[in-house]
């Protein structure tokens, strides 16, 4: 599966790569910055490895419980919370 723990790893060094050599770093506070990483991190935590219009498609659970919008991304905010 690409969305794995690898690409969460991958994510979150690129983001701080970015943040680095941007120099965008400096224009955040310690909130925004740890917001950011913890974004990269979870980002597709749970990922099922199908896309929203599937989910949507096959009347999956998942894509009613959240009203058939934003379907993984409205899930991987839900599991995220639970970190």
């Amino acid at each position: 599966l690409y969305h794995c723990k690898t690409h969460a790893a991958d994510v979150v060094h690129a983001t701080h790569c970015l943040l680095q050599s941007e120099g965008l770093w400096k224009e955040l506070n310690d909130d925004e910055l740890l917001a950011l990483i913890l974004a990269a991190a979870f980002h597709d935590v749970g990922h099922p490895g199908v896309g929203n219009n599937f989910l949507i498609a096959e009347k999956n659970p998942l894509a009613q419980q959240h009203k058939n919008s934003a379907v993984l991304e409205k899930f991987h905010i839900s599991v995220a919370r639970f970190f």
